[in-house]
């Protein structure tokens, strides 16, 4: 082939190059400038939202803080999907309040400790409700309940052993 012919069709492949190369660099642009408002978007969940709604359905609600991290917790017990469970957490991810209904179909309040023990506690149950109360060694030192056949107190000494009752019918 002559050069006369070669030089416009060099020169028109040599446009069309640049033009993919052009076309190219912005299609990779736009994708990752969309991506990156596609990315702030989604970290906008943290901030708070108003939602008007008669009802919200879920399995499970977390609280976060604007770290993400869950400071409280409402759902079901993990082996009784029958019973929920709301919990507030401490810093540290130990429960701080622990409000549900036990495996036995009861409700239960307690009250922990930053590494978990419980400080106290009411109960229900078939036979009347209790509150228990214990010390920063997780035992019990005082019991009130209004159990069958009566209510009583009891108060215990550091060893576990009852050193006051009082019974009442």
């Amino acid at each position: 082939m002559n050069d006369d012919l070669l030089s416009p069709r060099l020169n028109r492949l040599e446009r069309q190059l640049t033009f993919w190369r052009v076309l190219t660099v912005l299609s990779f642009t736009i994708c990752a400038v969309t991506t990156a408002t596609r990315l702030a978007a989604d970290t906008q969940w943290i901030k708070a939202t108003r939602v008007d709604a008669t009802a919200v359905v879920a399995r499970e609600f977390d609280i976060v803080n604007a770290s993400g991290r869950v400071t409280a917790r409402f759902a079901p017990e993990p082996d009784h999907p029958d019973f929920p469970r709301f919990v507030l957490k401490y810093p540290n991810d130990k429960a701080a309040v622990d409000i549900g209904v036990n495996g036995e179909g009861f409700a239960t309040i307690s009250l922990l400790n930053s590494e978990g023990a419980p400080r106290a506690m009411m109960t229900e149950n078939a036979d009347g409700p209790g509150l228990t109360l214990f010390d920063e060694n997780a035992r019990i030192r005082i019991e009130v309940d209004a159990l069958k056949p009566g209510p009583q107190i009891s108060i215990y000494d550091r060893n576990r052993k009852r050193t006051v009752v009082a019974f009442s019918n």
